[in-house]
């Protein structure tokens, strides 16, 4: 009788003993995990306070293509050319100022065309919004850039980099305000 018991005890103890073990590589785990998930919450808000970060650039002039219209009645548009100075600068887009009044209602298919820090770039972008200045001719435009390749993206940031070191240091220099 006392021999069942003391076997009995020990498959309780040993029971006891993988339980705990058991929860003591699910508590591991579960802090894995938490720091995973913390790092990936990081590297996710360091992402979109990059591609939000914007550069001022005074006086960099740049031409304006209108490609494409949805609007039929805009059609005659296409291919008409104006030109604007780029305000803010970003990895998403631009703050254009132009004297040319653009409506935003249809959507419009830009292609704008800079020079900044010796690089070209040619690049897609849709209007976001339109601004009317008080007791002023010309008017901003927020554009978003559309199917911006890796090469142009990767380039846009490097520039925009350089640019706000330089500012930072105090040695900004004249060819990013063309």
């Amino acid at each position: 009788m006392f021999y069942l018991t003391l076997v009995e005890l020990i498959i309780v103890l040993v029971l006891l003993f993988c339980l705990l073990k058991y929860k003591k590589e699910a508590c591991l785990h579960k802090k894995n995990f938490m720091f995973i998930r913390t790092n990936f919450e990081k590297f996710k808000s360091e992402l979109n306070s990059q591609k939000n970060f914007q550069v001022i650039v005074e006086n960099a002039e740049c031409e304006v293509r209108i490609i494409d219209c949805e609007d039929d009645l805009f059609k005659k548009l296409c291919n008409k050319k104006f030109r604007g100075r780029i305000e803010f600068l970003s990895i998403k887009g631009l703050t254009l100022n132009s004297d040319y009044n653009l409506p935003i209602k249809p959507n419009f298919l830009l292609k704008v065309y800079f020079i900044l820090g010796e690089q070209e770039f040619s690049i897609k972008a849709k209007i976001l919004k339109k601004y009317e200045h008080f007791n002023q001719t010309s008017l901003s435009y927020d554009l978003e850039f559309i199917q911006l390749s890796l090469k142009e993206e990767k380039q846009l940031v490097q520039l925009l980099n350089k640019i706000d070191l330089e500012r930072r240091k105090g040695k900004a220099n004249d060819r990013y305000y063309v």
